[in-house]
């Protein structure tokens, strides 16, 4: 995601590559060949802080987590215009389907307004530069997924994004 000069998300800029983006990593799926899937949320998030511990400052940044204060942090983000938030079963393994995950939205988020009309907008026919790596050399690789609006039954795309180091 791109972030303005106080840190809160901008999509547009994202979207259109105006800004420098940024990667937040919140799951760690593999570390050194080992599947990580079967652990629970907890122990791989923990997996991942250590393994970020040693990356030098950069463009890749610790999803931290809010135990217990759920609808708290929801007001919070609604306070500072947020999206939204993520609210995930911190003992279980994961898996693919949207069964210990939810994603919880905030419905006056200013940046929600047009949006379906710039995904349905054409794209820049002239070939984009490519974005510098976000990740240290050697450091890991980055999977991302999409969903279309079809297979969620959701109006907006889902973008999910894991790391295996």
């Amino acid at each position: 995601m791109c972030l303005d000069k106080h840190g809160k998300p901008q999509f547009r800029d994202l979207l259109f590559h105006r800004g420098e983006p940024c990667f937040f990593a919140f799951d760690l799926l593999m570390t050194d060949g080992k599947d990580l899937r079967p652990e629970k949320l907890t122990d791989r998030k923990q997996e991942l802080r250590r393994l970020m511990s040693k990356v030098a400052e950069s463009r890749m940044r610790y999803a931290d987590h809010v135990e217990q204060h759920g609808k708290a942090l929801f007001q919070r983000a609604c306070e500072m215009d947020l999206e939204g938030i993520v609210a995930k079963h911190s003992l279980a393994p994961y898996t693919a389907e949207r069964t210990t995950w939810f994603k919880i939205k905030n419905r006056s988020y200013s940046q929600m307004q047009g949006r379906e009309e710039l995904f349905e907008r054409e794209r820049p026919q002239q070939p984009l530069p490519p974005l510098p790596p976000l990740l240290p050399h050697g450091l890991g690789k980055l999977f991302t997924s999409h969903s279309k609006p079809e297979e969620t039954g959701d109006s907006s795309v889902v973008t999910t994004s894991e790391l295996i180091f």
